[in-house]
């Protein structure tokens, strides 16, 4: 898994499957930051983001995860298909979003508190998120980055 250039330098993703790459359809390249990031669970569900958009991949058909009006980074995948990662809103705030095919993507905010930036860590089987909450400082491609005065958090499910 991962993302490749074609032959014109634009990104696609890709999973390497039975000695072959597999193109799984172009990257958005519109956001400058990191490159693609991509993730499979045992079920064989994909989850992407690239260029502030975030898709997931389920039997051969690829789908967009909205964005709730922000720019938007996948961290992970359950074995249940759930999807959690951070969306940046308009207002300069890094909100954790969890994901689900049933439920589309829900907000989740920065945490109890009172900081600009959530982050996410990961996510369990159950559903149950890890991340942390600070101050958002934007860098130079206005994304949150240098965390400092860090508060660990666990959002649960319900």
């Amino acid at each position: 898994m991962g993302s490749s250039s074609d032959a014109r330098g634009n990104d696609h993703f890709v999973l390497w499957q039975k000695g072959t790459i597999e193109d799984l359809g172009p990257a958005a390249a519109a956001y400058p930051g990191p490159r693609a990031r991509i993730f499979i669970n045992d079920q064989g569900q994909i989850v992407g983001s690239a260029g502030g958009e975030g898709f997931f991949w389920s039997d051969g058909s690829r789908q967009p995860l909205g964005s709730l009006g922000g720019l938007v980074e996948v961290v992970g995948i359950n074995e249940n298909g759930e999807v959690v990662g951070t969306r940046l809103t308009g207002t300069g705030e890094q909100h954790v979003f969890v994901w689900s095919q049933s439920r589309g993507m829900v907000d989740l905010g920065t945490g109890p508190h009172g900081f600009s930036g959530g982050w996410v860590v990961g996510i369990n089987s159950r559903g149950d998120i890890l991340g942390f909450t600070a101050p958002c400082v934007l860098d130079y491609y206005d994304r949150c980055a240098y965390p400092s005065q860090a508060r660990a958090i666990l959002w649960r499910k319900p």
